[in-house]
């Protein structure tokens, strides 16, 4: 069973802006996802090979594998995508409109955080 990220530090935030993007809790990668923000957030770099930086680490704290965060995650991008929010659009931005990768989401919402708490 997967345990949510550690509280405080903006948590509460990432939890309700993934609600907004249509990720409910009752899905594994709901808090993997978020503490893969909370890992982002703090070193950005860590977007660079999120494979090796950034999976291991969710993995770990959630006691499962390297390959159940990568679903997870996926299978969260695809909830996200498939909800089609408002909220996404802002995320997504301009450009493109095809369903990103994992690594490109997270970057994604990353950016969005940040530019959020900076305003």
């Amino acid at each position: 069973m997967s345990e949510s990220p550690d509280p405080g530090g903006g948590t509460d935030r990432i939890y309700d802006i993934l609600r907004k993007l249509g990720l409910s809790a009752n899905y594994l990668g709901f808090y993997q996802m978020a503490y893969a923000l909370r890992l982002a957030q703090t070193e950005p770099e860590r977007l660079l090979l999120v494979t090796k930086h950034i999976y291991p680490d969710v993995a770990k704290r959630c006691r499962t594998s390297l390959a159940a965060v990568e679903r997870n995650l996926r299978t969260a991008v695809k909830v996200i995508w498939k909800e089609d929010t408002p909220l996404l659009r802002k995320v997504m931005g301009e450009g493109s409109w095809e369903k990103p990768s994992t690594a490109r989401f997270l970057a994604l919402l990353t950016t969005y955080l940040s530019e959020k708490e900076a305003a």
